[in-house]
């Protein structure tokens, strides 16, 4: 049985299910659906096969079930944006590894700092975010992450010295913020705010780690996700650097 976009097979049963494989003809098809008995459910599966399986429990669905859950599949991929994304420079680095010629046409890219891989991100940004803004879920998607989100938590204390340091967020902050306070939770104070430390909230605390005596406190920076991390040690008394 044929529709626009795509072609139903047999049903065949195994045990007590049954299977239906459609074939999507469109360039673009990554969708899967799922019949069960309760209905139809979308399950996304991103891959770009073509061919595609539909689990029914016993027995098989009815052809016209199975086209008009296919139609509905496809008439989600025929309304997905396009995505066009912009065009990578391939460079002409090329290392000899023992005999072996290895391009690396992307090399430029490591250099994080550089006005071309600056360009490059701030292109492919712009594409990812136009399509995940047309997607009509993303705002509902989006509304319920902040909502999860957006509540007051602690981290775990430690004990350092004769003080208990702990992170605390108030569900907005970007980042949480260091206290220290007394072995008893009183007479807390901020030791270090890492929302702070940058205008656009790119810089990010990754470790930290205090003398013995609770003195000193040094601490690890990373700078627009870097994996590279430049640490600092600050006095736990002043709460300076």
């Amino acid at each position: 049985m044929h529709g626009p976009g795509f072609e139903v097979g047999e049903c065949v049963e195994i045990g007590r299910k049954g299977v239906t494989k459609v074939n999507f003809r469109h360039e673009q098809a990554r969708e899967a659906v799922r019949l069960t008995g309760s209905g139809a459910e979308l399950a996304r599966h991103y891959h770009f096969k073509r061919e595609y399986t539909f689990a029914a429990m016993h027995p098989c669905p009815g052809k016209k079930e199975v086209m008009l859950t296919s139609a509905l599949v496809f008439s989600m991929l025929t309304s997905m944006p396009k995505i066009d994304p912009p065009v990578t420079r391939k460079g002409e680095v090329v290392e000899d590894h023992f005999g072996v010629k290895i391009a690396d046409p992307y090399r430029w890219l490591e250099d994080a700092n550089s006005e071309e891989t600056k360009t490059w991100v701030k292109a492919q940004n712009a594409v990812t975010f136009d399509y995940l803004r047309a997607i009509p879920e993303w705002a509902s998607v989006r509304r319920r992450l902040e909502e999860l989100y957006t509540y007051e938590r602690f981290g775990v204390p430690e004990i350092v010295g004769n003080a208990l340091v702990y992170s605390h967020n108030t569900g907005t902050q970007n980042q949480s913020v260091y206290f220290i306070s007394d072995r008893d939770g009183k007479n807390p104070r901020e030791l270090l705010d890492p929302n702070t430390l940058s205008t656009d909230g790119t810089v990010a605390v990754g470790s930290t780690s205090f003398s013995p005596d609770g003195k000193l406190m040094a601490y690890s920076l990373s700078k627009g996700g870097s994996d590279w991390q430049e640490w600092h040690v600050r006095d736990v008394a002043t709460g300076k650097d």
